[in-house]
């Protein structure tokens, strides 16, 4: 029953976040640091919210230069002010104006900002602090970013890549929901709410397909990745939407229209092996496999035949027709261009 509701990726982090602080605090002891949780506290800080490799090196990096700068800071504060207690206020207050512009000003210092205005905070508010204490300090919480960084790339680690290629199995496969539900389901839906939810899902999946795809580019050990290929395919999924809603708009701009489509065996067939299509590629993304080529999908056949239905259409009904037609067309080579991105990266 619980097993239902755990997720393999994040059991296996959770004990890799165990190992980390178990291997932090074995350290910790041998060093004999005097305030030694830091180092476990910085562990658990930078794995908890970072599950795959490549988001966890950028900022490994980013919090180990936040921490370096902050302890220069509070070192600099201490080698002058020593020991006065209202200096060192300042000095807090300065800083975290300082880091936390840093923090907010870029995405990719961020967590240098962060970790720059904490680690001043923790030397120079701890009791009695020294330039001693504050080098204490940037080891403890330098060790802690390493440990975790280690940990995370050699210890059951997670690459971005996989869950890349998860995230696109997932767009396809709501793409192909959709082309059922406006082409193959012949039952009154709502299809307005429909496209706008579909379209907030894929608005958010394309982010986040950009986002893991530089983690992925960050990954040097385990699988290579291609940003080229990436951003072609992230193209091709933006345009097979947009061809899947062009000949929906083609298909019920005219009763006629709606009618003939809907009774050609050709067009029929078309719908199916487009989701058949998609199936494949949502499979060869899931499992890291080359996408099987569809020789079914003739769009020569498809013309023909609607061509031939419609010679009593008016201008603007050809004109929707063709323009339903040519959409398949684009649909198709999208489709094909996707599933050879696949095969190239496979190579």
């Amino acid at each position: 029953m619980l097993a239902k509701y755990l997720k393999p990726d994040q059991v296996t982090h959770s004990i890799k976040i165990a190992i980390a602080c178990l291997l932090g605090f074995s350290i910790g002891k041998i060093i004999h640091f005097h305030i030694d949780q830091w180092l476990i506290i910085t562990i658990i800080v930078v794995m908890c919210a970072q599950i795959n490799v490549g988001s966890m090196i950028q900022k490994s990096y980013m919090r180990f230069l936040g921490t370096l700068a902050g302890s220069l800071f509070a070192m600099l504060v201490l080698a002058i002010f020593h020991d006065n207690a209202l200096a060192h206020s300042a000095a807090v207050t300065l800083a975290v104006m300082i880091f936390s512009y840093i923090a907010t000003t870029n995405k990719n210092y961020s967590d240098a900002g962060t970790l720059g205005a904490a680690t001043v905070a923790i030397i120079l508010i701890g009791s009695n602090p020294t330039i001693i204490t504050a080098i204490e300090r940037f080891l403890e919480i330098s060790i802690g970013i390493l440990i975790a960084a280690l940990v995370s790339q050699f210890v059951l680690p997670i690459h971005a890549s996989v869950y890349l290629r998860k995230n696109q199995a997932n767009t396809l496969k709501q793409l192909r929901e959709y082309y059922v539900t406006i082409f193959m389901n012949h039952n009154p839906i709502n299809i307005k709410k429909i496209y706008f939810e579909l379209d907030e899902k894929l608005a958010t999946s394309l982010i986040n397909q950009r986002k893991l795809a530089i983690e992925a580019s960050r990954e040097r050990l385990g699988e290579g990745f291609n940003s080229g290929i990436f951003k072609r395919s992230l193209w091709c999924e933006k345009e097979i939407f947009r061809s899947i809603n062009f000949m929906h708009r083609a298909v019920h701009s005219s009763t006629k229209i709606e009618q003939v489509l809907s009774t050609q065996a050709n067009v029929t067939d078309f719908h199916q092996a487009i989701c058949c299509f998609m199936d494949n590629i949502a499979i060869a993304f899931e499992k890291n496999t080359a996408a099987q080529e569809n020789t079914t999908l003739n769009t020569n056949l498809l013309k023909q035949s609607i061509l031939s239905s419609i010679d009593t259409f008016s201008l603007d009904e050809k004109i929707a027709v063709n323009a339903f037609i040519f959409c398949s067309e684009m649909l198709v080579e999208r489709l094909q261009e996707l599933a050879l991105n696949i095969n190239d990266h496979k190579d």
